[in-house]
């Protein structure tokens, strides 16, 4: 949506946006993305309120973590309601009722994961769905159109971002331009069962990649956990994914939902803030991030031979690939972009992530709601649909 769209039912400029979000976190405070960008908005007077609640933190503590959620409500006067993936939790239309009674707020749901075959969506996310004025789900097709099925009146295209917070260091140096030891890297679990049963889509793929590598005459080093054989190092920590990355010369690696349009993990910001080529899953829809330092395959022996024939390449132009991968990632692919770009769609005066690739989430949501902003009792404009592009 662009500027121009979003002013047309524009909120009331007396007032600016109280946010109350509901994390997904298990231990509070590590959600540190979203939190840093939305207490940096506060700090400069972007949003007027912000408080951050951690239910299944709650929850597991024995806490009545909804009684903590409608304090916070109450106590911000929150007009908009950001819930990040409320997965598992158990929660009733009665409860969302209850949370949201008193300050009648916009509600928008972030879904950070894919969802379909072998993991359908749950039933506290149907209800979080069918109560969201905006659902901002990180894969397209079939994703959307189960979220509709649920009951969301709107459906966004979000990208899945990398947390600016734990790769700040890498964020601010590229890296350095020593050439690594090792030639491949790829990070990412196997959730395969009995050699072949995946318990996601692109699980028996991502396995079928894994025993190719070890089978090239190439160092390897493979992270995650379910690996065994040459190379297999087991887990590693997200925030120590970028060092491990940089000691490889290119990335690799296979979605568990190839098939999810215009989807792709959070491997591939990282690979790319990590400066180094990175060889994907090419998904169904537009390529919505765009870099020489990015190739996308359709499958598993096109990605063989893609990494195969970079490591040819001379290294000088490889690290030359990386830096540009970094230098597009950077600022660009964060969790502040997200943040920003989700809560652009009330209040507009808030700074714009760059239109590469944030505008093009748009024009690749395939079930083409746009959204407008109309006035209703209160401080804040209520979400509606506009047919306008009809």
């Amino acid at each position: 949506m662009t500027d121009e769209e979003l002013r047309r039912g524009f909120v009331d400029p007396d007032h600016r946006i109280r946010l109350l979000m509901l994390t997904n976190e298990l231990v509070e405070g590590s959600e540190y993305g979203f939190r840093d960008e939305f207490e940096r908005l506060l700090r400069t007077g972007d949003i007027d309120e912000y408080r951050a609640v951690a239910p299944r933190a709650l929850a597991a503590a024995g806490g009545d973590w909804l009684s903590v959620a409608c304090e916070a409500a109450a106590e911000t006067r929150a007009n908009v309601l950001l819930v990040l993936s409320p997965g598992g939790l158990p929660i009733t239309p009665e409860q969302i009722g209850r949370l949201t009674r008193a300050t009648s707020p916009i509600v928008l749901y972030w879904e950070g994961d894919p969802w379909g075959r072998r993991k359908p969506i749950t039933e506290p996310m149907r209800h979080w769905a069918a109560a969201s004025d905006v659902v901002f789900s990180v894969a397209g097709e079939p994703q959307l159109s189960a979220f509709h099925r649920a009951g969301a009146s709107s459906t966004r295209l979000v990208l899945h971002t990398y947390c600016h917070v734990q790769f700040e260091d890498a964020e601010r140096q590229p890296p350095v331009s020593n050439r690594p030891e090792t030639d491949l890297v790829m990070v990412g679990s196997s959730v395969v069962r009995f050699g072949r049963l995946g318990l996601t889509p692109g699980a028996p793929s991502r396995a079928a990649l894994v025993r190719r590598l070890q089978r090239l005459d190439r160092s390897l080093a493979v992270y995650g956990s379910g690996w065994r054989g040459r190379g297999a190092r087991g887990k590693v920590a997200y925030r120590d994914q970028i060092d491990r990355i940089r000691e490889a010369r290119v990335s690799i690696n296979w979605d568990h939902f190839p098939d999810h349009a215009c989807y792709a993990s959070d491997r591939l910001p990282i690979s790319l803030l990590a400066g180094r080529v990175h060889v994907t899953t090419r998904h169904p829809g537009p390529s919505l991030v765009r870099t020489d330092g990015l190739i996308e395959v359709d499958n598993v022996e096109e990605a063989i031979e893609t990494a195969s024939g970079l490591l040819l390449r001379p290294w000088s132009e490889l690290r030359e690939r990386g830096e540009a991968a970094w230098a597009y990632a950077r600022h660009r692919l964060s969790d502040r972009e997200a943040a920003r770009y989700m809560l652009r769609v009330v209040d507009w005066r808030l700074p714009a992530p760059p239109a590469d690739p944030w505008e093009r989430l748009r024009m690749a949501t395939t079930d083409r709601d746009r959204i407008t902003l109309q006035r209703r009792p209160g401080p804040m404009a209520r979400v509606a649909p506009d047919t306008s592009w009809q």
